[in-house]
């Protein structure tokens, strides 16, 4: 099935994503759970939610994200910056590629490499609206 979170106020958007999120790892679709966890934190993001307890759950979430949708831990990693650029902090999150990627730039080396526009236009858009 889909998620249509367009047809739900923002507000809710985050927690119908985690529960998604929950739900999918009950029934062992992890590629979903972890789509929708990605998704989560960055609809928290728009939703206004405490920038220091979402970096800390972001830095919590990556190995999880990584041991099962390396992909969506690649986009994770991005907001981590993201967040860590708006809040004048750096929390390391491209250590959880044990030195595999050290920056967005090695993240957009692997993109090309592996033709994965979605990482690709992340990476750029990430680019774009960096706040430093």
């Amino acid at each position: 099935g889909h998620i249509l979170m367009w047809f739900i106020p923002l507000k809710e958007t985050s927690r119908k994503l985690f529960e998604t999120y929950h739900l999918s790892m009950q029934v062992g679709d992890f590629r979903t759970a972890m789509f929708s966890l990605n998704l989560s934190t960055r609809f928290a993001v728009f939703e206004g939610e405490n920038l220091q307890i979402l970096s800390r759950s972001i830095g919590s979430n990556l190995k999880n994200m990584l041991k099962h949708n390396s992909e969506c831990a690649k986009l994770a990693v991005l907001d981590a910056v993201m967040v860590d650029e708006i809040r004048g902090e750096d929390s390391t999150p491209f250590a959880v590629f044990d030195g595999l990627f050290l920056n967005d730039d090695d993240l957009m080396k692997d993109a090309l490499l592996k033709k994965n526009m979605n990482l690709l236009s992340n990476i750029y858009l990430r680019r774009f609206f960096s706040v430093s």
